[in-house]
């Protein structure tokens, strides 16, 4: 390790003991936190969906992406649970019934279920 690697990256005089998970700088105490995240505008918060190489990958980083699994699910049950069941039988009702494009010796109304041949 580098004594650059050893010290704070914002006041560049005391050793790091935090490292933001947004961007990796390594800071000391709350003020140089705050003076980085100032001055670089950083949220301090990890970038979910940005891609992570296996080789850096840890157990830190698997369980961050378990809880975003687990958020997501928990969104898309309370959502569920307020869309009310006809609005879903319309929207389904709508996606079946959009206009086919004619084809060869095939001609289709309005249903992508129901076909005739033209005569």
């Amino acid at each position: 390790m580098d004594d650059d690697d050893k010290v704070c990256g914002e006041c560049k005089s005391n050793p790091w003991k935090y490292k933001c998970p947004g961007c990796s700088i390594r800071s000391c105490a709350l003020p140089c936190v705050k003076a980085h995240k100032k001055r670089t505008g950083c949220t301090g918060k990890r970038k979910l969906t940005d891609f992570v190489p296996l080789s850096k990958f840890d157990d830190n980083l698997l369980l961050s992406d378990y809880n975003l699994l687990e958020e997501t699910k928990r969104v898309l049950g309370l959502n569920r649970d307020l869309i009310p069941v006809w609005f879903l039988l319309l929207v389904v009702y709508r996606l079946c019934s959009f206009p086919v494009k004619k084809q060869s010796s095939l001609s289709s109304r309005y249903s992508a279920y129901v076909r005739t041949k033209a005569v």
